[in-house]
């Protein structure tokens, strides 16, 4: 079983019942399809899932408190899930900010490196984890005990401090998972400042690495498309993706293909298995 997550786009009104509509354009793609796939299936469960994790889609500013906006599904053990501030899992497109430099994206990770410079003034300096590794097995061709790296990290006064004081930090990781671009720790040691660290951490490529278009198209990091109206027997091309695609990389051609969709459809960030 191997995890996946994909950006689904729906139009506009199926807000109204979110979840028939992610079933109904999600079923040629699952493994009670009727479609003949030479691959059997891309997914066999699926969830909402980004504004948690740090891979959905960064709020468009001044549009936080939008009732439109789409959060994570309940945990299924924990109930409710925590969402990193300014991210969501989706929502119309107009209220997502899709720009190379997303302003709540950048003003997180300033107040993230403000913040670590603080507290450095204060406590010990901190070790980043490539050091405790190497004191720990300084043999690079044997196995490393990567909890007791983390929980040496983790012990560090600053490290310690940071998380506590951090809107990010102090969290229960069964509910939220802390992503690392916004933890400046290994960061503090290359000369960055606050705005060049957010350069190198906040990225707009974000929302999972599949797409599922408006128009039936689920399209893999590797370019790999399948028609969800045909099958593997298709005749068919994505040209919706592929003109608004030209020759950029996945990532970026995802991008540019959100960005000229209609301003009220809905971009959805799902998490699964298959």
């Amino acid at each position: 079983m191997a995890g996946y997550s994909v950006t689904v786009c729906l139009p506009g009104r199926a807000g109204a019942d979110l979840a028939d509509a992610l079933e109904s354009v999600l079923a040629p793609f699952g493994a009670s399809a009727d479609l003949d796939w030479d691959f059997g299936f891309l997914w066999d469960s699926w969830h909402i899932e980004g504004a948690g994790d740090g891979y959905g889609f960064w709020v468009r500013e001044g549009c936080e408190d939008d009732p439109r906006l789409i959060y994570d599904s309940p945990h299924r053990q924990t109930g409710s899930r925590l969402s990193l501030p300014g991210m969501c899992a989706g929502g119309p497109r107009e209220l997502l900010d899709l720009t190379e430099s997303p302003a709540l994206g950048r003003a997180l990770a300033v107040e993230a490196w403000q913040l670590w410079h603080r507290l450095a003034q204060h406590n010990p300096p901190a070790l980043p984890h490539r050091l405790i590794t190497r004191r720990i097995q300084p043999d690079p061709h044997r196995s490393v005990d990567f909890d007791q790296v983390d929980a040496q990290y983790e012990a560090q006064p600053l490290v310690h401090a940071y998380r506590a004081a951090h809107p990010l930090g102090g969290r229960d990781p069964k509910r939220y998972c802390a992503k690392p671009q916004f933890f400046p720790g290994d960061l503090a040691f290359v000369g960055l400042n606050a705005e060049s660290f957010a350069d190198k951490v906040v990225s707009r490529h974000l929302g999972g690495w599949n797409l599922l278009t408006l128009d039936g198209w689920w399209i893999e990091a590797d370019g790999a498309a399948h028609h969800g109206t045909c099958g593997s027997a298709c005749p068919h091309r994505p040209d919706a993706y592929d003109t608004a695609r030209g020759n950029a990389d996945f990532a970026t051609g995802m991008y540019r293909y959100l960005d000229a969709l209609p301003p009220d459809t809905l971009l959805v960030r799902i998490y699964g298995h298959c």
